[in-house]
């Protein structure tokens, strides 16, 4: 996916494009919130977003192997 966005060119002009994605993992149970879920994507984001470009970040709740 990120090399489809940096090589991507828009009305022939060359863009710039950069992709940082924020992952988890879980085994979610009835009883995992989906606001904790939300969250925990949500930090993984912002943490590659500050690992520099073109970064994926995992997080996985705790107590998960």
């Amino acid at each position: 996916m990120r090399k489809a966005v940096m090589n991507s060119v828009q009305q022939e002009i060359p863009l710039r494009y950069t992709v940082s994605i924020g992952i988890i993992t879980v085994l979610p149970t009835a009883n995992t919130p989906m606001d904790v879920l939300y969250k925990l994507t949500d930090k993984a984001l912002y943490r590659a977003k500050r690992e520099g470009r073109n970064c994926v970040v995992r997080a996985q709740l705790l107590g998960e192997s």
